[in-house]
């Protein structure tokens, strides 16, 4: 999994109208979620040092795993964003 991460071209991507995830096994797809499809975004705490971000949509679930982040502050950032993004919900930051 490690040289796995290290020699893959995978990541988020945070464009002008969607966020581009890794999905799947091994993270080997792309999927394009508009920021306008996002329903609810929650963040939690997997185990020990890995948190997830979970992104809900009309069209399913979507993580943002930690570890595809350089560091905490880049997840809290993220969360953040997507919070700002939830037109119809009043939003809140990640803790």
């Amino acid at each position: 999994m490690i040289l796995d991460r290290l020699f893959s071209k995978r990541s988020l991507v945070l464009g002008l109208d969607a966020i581009m995830v890794p999905k799947g096994l091994l993270r080997k797809r792309i999927d394009r979620i508009p920021y306008a499809s996002i329903e609810s975004v929650r963040g939690w705490r997997f185990i020990w040092s890995l948190y997830v971000l979970q992104i809900a949509t009309n069209h399913g679930t979507f993580d943002v795993l930690s570890w595809m982040l350089p560091d905490n502050d880049s997840y809290v950032a993220v969360g953040n964003f997507l919070y700002s993004r939830i037109a119809d919900k009043t939003p809140t930051s990640i803790k």
